[in-house]
């Protein structure tokens, strides 16, 4: 393996920039008022430092006042225990189950997934997270397959208002994939089950309508999206 810097230089770099950095030499270029606009941001939290390129720092500080502000919404859908349960039963009978083990056993109920779906069901934002393998796509099928099924107000969800987005066009394609795949494995696909193969994935560019002339998204916080459900997949 070859070094981009020895060890020694390496620190002893480090040691003179933190040095500098403590001392104020850097005034011109890092901000440690964060609303001031220099080319690097020192934030302070629980007593550590970090330091960001000023860019990041806005984008990641939008990104968590958003998210507040989504959590502090009226929830779109919130079903009690009991009705997560019996939706969760329904999807997992022997005739409905997905069975995407190759021998063709039908999906095994996982604690973990369980509550992930949960969670999906009973939460106004949720992030679901995990390595190769965990069954992150058969969890997401499995959440579109119990929202289809869900009521808000007696009234059944309409497919319509859920979108599958993906930051590329080939994510989005793979989302559309998993959704065809996974409704194939079911040994007698119900009518809700079915009517999830009319979902198609899609950039969140083309859902949002980037427009390049401006550099913007016509669709954004004074125009917001329009969509009961959304689903984002590698995000």
């Amino acid at each position: 393996m070859q070094l981009f810097m020895e060890k020694d230089k390496a620190e002893k770099i480090t040691g003179q920039f933190l040095t500098n950095l403590a001392g104020n030499k850097y005034n011109n270029l890092i901000a440690k008022d964060c609303s001031l606009y220099l080319p690097l941001v020192l934030y302070e939290f629980a007593e550590k430092k970090y330091l960001y390129f000023q860019k990041f720092y806005f984008h990641e500080s939008r990104l968590k006042d958003r998210i507040k502000t989504i959590l502090q919404a009226k929830s779109t859908l919130k079903l009690d225990k009991k009705q997560q349960i019996n939706l969760l039963n329904e999807i997992m009978t022997e005739p409905l189950s997905l069975r995407v083990s190759k021998n063709g056993a039908p999906l095994i109920k996982d604690p973990h997934q369980i509550n992930a779906i949960k969670l999906a069901l009973s939460s106004q934002f949720s992030i679901v997270s995990g390595g190769p393998g965990t069954g992150k796509t058969s969890l997401m099928v499995n959440i579109l397959r119990c929202l289809v099924r869900a009521r808000i107000d007696t009234e059944r969800i309409d497919i319509e208002k859920i979108l599958l987005a993906a930051p590329t066009g080939r994510a989005a394609q793979r989302m559309t994939e998993t959704i065809y795949g996974n409704i194939s494995t079911i040994v007698n696909p119900s009518h809700e089950d079915i009517k999830l193969l009319e979902l198609k994935g899609a950039t969140l560019h083309k859902i949002l309508k980037y427009q390049a002339y401006k550099n913007d998204f016509h669709l954004k916080y004074t125009k917001p999206l329009k969509a009961t459900f959304i689903i984002v997949d590698e995000v």
